[in-house]
């Protein structure tokens, strides 16, 4: 056999030599650096680290191996050790497991009375590596007492408390104090694998209130911390007088009891007297070690019995407290009581008591106390009999009660009383009225109840009700008269009627009833046809398209107001661009010129008055048969709020100067004025509380009492023009240009926005069930549930809407919009009953009259559109 050779191992058989050589190098160094890796790549211990680096002893640290490289197969064992007790290490070893560069391991401590360092190791593979762990040993963490403050020579047990349990053979604390009046144990230990200890504190009686500071020191390794114990001085637990009276020139003790014993040098007392005719010494000591001590208070004959104020007070300046006791020192006795009447009405009717004494009062006269074991019968607590007389008299006042009832008038002289019984009758209802007898529906009417004497505290409950119609008035159950007066007044909203009702308000108080009748007549008279801004109002609608027609054309004067108003006679009233017009059948029956444009609608006052505002800056009061002016209000910038009428007929109008206006309704005189932040475009409306609501250019939506103050203010995100309607439940809806429909409580309470799509110039309408219907911008009609605030249902018209929506007897809502089209829908789901072109953009909201007429205004003329 042939021998290989290298040449034909490489199968290079012919390979030049130089060639070859060259490839003997490659290959060799190749071989070296495979070597050189192969070596390089066998793992080893690199560190060893621990965490925390300090414990607690008792405590646990994980200890952390790494290696150079990830382990072999089968893993690295890598032996572990420490080289102090007080740190274990789970084991002689541990493995770092195949493929892994580290591992960890639990180092275990026990308590030690030393801080100690133990040293660990971990060595594997050929490399090693150490770490230090310290072993810290228990400090003092507090020191307490319980009780923390105590009174001198009274013990308290404290404890220390260690940050950590205490090691084998336990730790040992020194205690000191820096006072001598508590003195602790010496010392105290806490046992081994315990973390606190306690010990007994004894205190000494001391002159002031002290602080003790007590400290524990730790024997083991010098640790300490303080506490600190309240030891208190004697404070007075009582001080008595006895006996409390005594005939001047007799004596009485005072005594002084402390909470504790006196310490050394005693306790001071030192007393004063109000009255030169009871003395007392200054002062007195109770011997140390004592808790009790007395002295005598001399009295000098009185010719009036009379009170002294003795004070007790203990320690420097009173710190540890004072007490005051009464010394009552008699004069002469009584020998009669009267009173005349016997019996009287409460609050209407006062009684004279007389007093007769045993002998002629002494020079100076003679003060008897009087008194009454009822607070609806007082007196003012003394009378004195004349110098020389043998009787005087006093008056017993009187005040409400809410049944008839008995109180006690007594006489006290020299500790001898007398009494007499009075009778205090409770009063009984004197009159029942109402502002007007008769009112158009949806006017506001104040009624008022009166009783021959005054209520009660707490008030008088007077029982309401209407009779003979409640469907087109309503009043509350009960009115409350407050107490000590005599009048209550309370609001009874009506709503519109398609022909006259009548109805009898009775009143009930103490079971005496009155009654006051009045009636309600058709028409609409005012913005939003109630005073609650409601937007309800009128007779029932057609099912079918009705008949429209020019009600009133104004030639070259435009209809201004947003609205008209319509009396109980069907007689229309409008502003137009010079002033204001009152029709009948469409023909002017009276024109009163303003000068400038009327925006405001009118408003019908009950007593044959009709007002407006006006872009002149004036309110006027105009007579509603005539048109006469009967007066006028200059406000400081336009007027285009329409009024409001409350119960007591006061109007109530906002100005483009940013004020809301409250005016006499007879005379024009202003009552008062609210100032809001910006111009008010919204009218006001005002529910059965008699709270008044106003939007303002500002953002704002007020709540302004009926004394013109302020109830709560909320501010939109933009102006205001809508005007609030108010719902049966009290709730408020208000409409703002920031597009949103918002809802509140009558308290104020916010309740919820709704979002349209574009600002509402609109004012909302709410009917019986609380359903709330409104247009905005967006060109919709909305439906939401008033109480929720779900929409029920939305209405798309072609134009924008400023028209504000009116509800039928019916239920037909009657929507204007700037597309030209009066819209007619259900109120109940928004279906459209019918649409009636008109010759332009409606910007007015319409009226529905008693017959279901709808008027509206648009450019020059009045149009009546009629159901059949």
């Amino acid at each position: 056999m042939k021998r290989a050779t290298c040449s034909t191992l490489l199968g290079a058989r012919f390979m030049p030599a130089a060639t070859f050589l060259t490839l003997i190098r490659v290959l060799c160094v190749a071989v070296v650096a495979t070597l050189t890796c192969l070596a390089a790549a066998a793992p080893q211990v690199k560190t060893l680290t621990v965490s925390p680096t300090s414990v607690a002893g008792g405590a646990r640290s994980t200890a952390t191996v790494l290696l150079t490289s990830p382990a072999g197969g089968g893993g690295l064992v890598v032996n572990i050790a420490s080289d102090n007790a007080a740190a274990t290490v789970p084991g002689p070893t541990v493995t770092v497991a195949s493929g892994h560069s580290s591992t960890t391991f639990i180092v275990s401590t026990t308590a030690v009375a030393t801080d100690q360092a133990a040293h660990l190791s971990a060595s594997g593979g050929g490399g090693s590596a150490n770490a230090t762990l310290t072993v810290l040993s228990p400090t003092v963490a507090s020191v307490t007492f319980n009780p923390s403050t105590v009174q001198g020579t009274v013990s308290s047990t404290g404890t220390v408390t260690l940050s950590s349990n205490a090691p084998t053979g336990g730790i040992t604390a020194n205690l000191t104090s820096d006072s001598a009046y508590a003195t602790p144990a010496a010392s105290t230990t806490i046992a081994a694998g315990a973390h606190t200890a306690t010990f007994h504190v004894n205190t000494s009686a001391v002159a002031t209130n002290s602080v003790a500071n007590i400290t524990a020191t730790l024997t083991s390794n010098g640790n300490a911390k303080s506490g600190a114990l309240n030891v208190n001085a004697p404070a007075m637990s009582a001080f008595t007088l006895t006996p409390s009276s005594v005939t001047g020139g007799s004596n009485s003790t005072a005594a002084v009891t402390l909470s504790s014993p006196a310490p050394t040098g005693g306790t001071e007392i030192d007393f004063t007297s109000d009255q030169a005719y009871a003395s007392i010494p200054a002062s007195m000591v109770i011997s140390a070690g004592a808790k009790s001590g007395s002295v005598l208070v001399t009295t000098s004959r009185v010719s009036t019995t009379g009170t002294a104020n003795i004070k007790a007070t203990v320690g420097p300046g009173g710190q540890a407290g004072s007490i005051t006791k009464q010394l009552t020192v008699v004069a002469p006795a009584l020998v009669g009581l009267t009173l005349t009447p016997t019996a009287v009405t409460g609050g209407a009717n006062n009684s004279r008591g007389t007093v007769q004494i045993s002998s002629p009062a002494p020079p100076g006269g003679l003060t008897i106390a009087t008194a009454s074991d009822s607070t609806f019968a007082t007196v003012t607590g003394t009378m004195t009999v004349a110098a020389g007389a043998v009787s005087g008299t006093f008056t017993v006042t009187t005040s409400g009660v809410a049944t008839n009832s008995t109180a006690n008038i007594s006489v006290t002289l020299n500790g001898n009383t007398m009494s007499q019984p009075l009778t205090v009758n409770a009063a009984v209802i004197n009159t029942t009225t109402v502002s007007f007898p008769s009112v158009i529906g949806g006017s506001l009417i104040l009624g008022s109840v009166t009783i021959n004497g005054s209520a009660p505290p707490g008030g008088g409950t007077v029982t309401l009700s209407l009779t003979g119609g409640t469907t087109f008035a309503s009043v509350q159950a009960t009115a409350v008269i407050p107490a000590q007066t005599r009048r209550v007044n309370f609001i009874i909203p009506t709503t519109n009627v398609l022909t006259t009702q009548s109805t009898t308000l009775t009143a009930t108080y103490n079971g005496n009833s009155l009654t006051a009748g009045f009636s309600v007549t058709p028409g609409c008279p005012s913005f939003r046809s109630t005073a609650m801004a409601s937007g309800i109002g009128g007779g029932p609608g057609s099912a079918h398209i009705p008949v429209s027609s020019i009600y009133y054309a104004a030639g070259t004067a435009a209809i201004d107001s947003d609205a008209v108003a319509i009396d109980s006679n069907h007689n229309v009233y409008v502003g137009t661009d010079t002033g204001v017009v009152a029709l009948t059948g469409g023909t002017v029956t009276w024109s009163f010129a303003t000068g400038n444009a009327v925006y405001s609608s009118p408003t019908l006052g009950n007593n044959n008055m009709v007002y407006v505002g006006c872009d002149d800056g004036f309110v006027y009061g105009l007579n509603m048969t005539t048109g006469a002016l009967v007066w006028s209000f200059a406000t400081g910038d336009s007027v285009e709020s329409s009024p409001l009428i409350g119960a007591d007929g006061t109007v109530y109008v906002g100005s483009f100067d940013g004020n809301l206006y409250a005016l006499d309704g007879a005379t024009g005189a202003e009552i008062w004025h609210f100032a809001t932040g910006g111009p008010i475009y919204s009218s006001a409306s005002m529910d059965t509380n008699g709270t008044i609501y106003i939007g303002s250019g500002d953002g704002g939506i007020y709540a302004i009492n009926g004394d013109g103050s302020s109830k709560w203010t909320y501010f939109t995100g933009d102006s205001i023009v809508s005007a609030p309607a108010i719902g049966s439940d009290g709730s408020i809806f208000v409409g703002s240009t920031d597009s949103d429909l918002y809802v509140f409580n009558s308290d104020g309470t916010f309740r919820g926005a709704f979002d349209t799509g574009g600002p509402i110039y609109s004012s909302p309408a709410v009917d019986a069930s609380g359903n709330v219907y409104f247009c905005s911008y967006d060109n919709f009609v909305y439906a939401i549930d008033g109480a929720t605030g779900n929409s029920l249902w939305k209405f798309t018209t072609k134009g924008p809407i400023y028209s504000s929506p009116a509800i039928g007897s019916d239920g037909m809502l009657y929507v204007a919009s700037t597309d030209g089209k009066l819209y007619a829908l259900k109120s109940s789901d928004g279906f459209k009953v019918w649409s009636q072109t008109m010759p332009d953009a409606v910007y007015a909201s319409p009226v529905v009259d008693a017959s279901g007429n709808v008027f509206f205004g648009i450019n020059s003329d009045i149009y009546e559109v009629s159901p059949f």
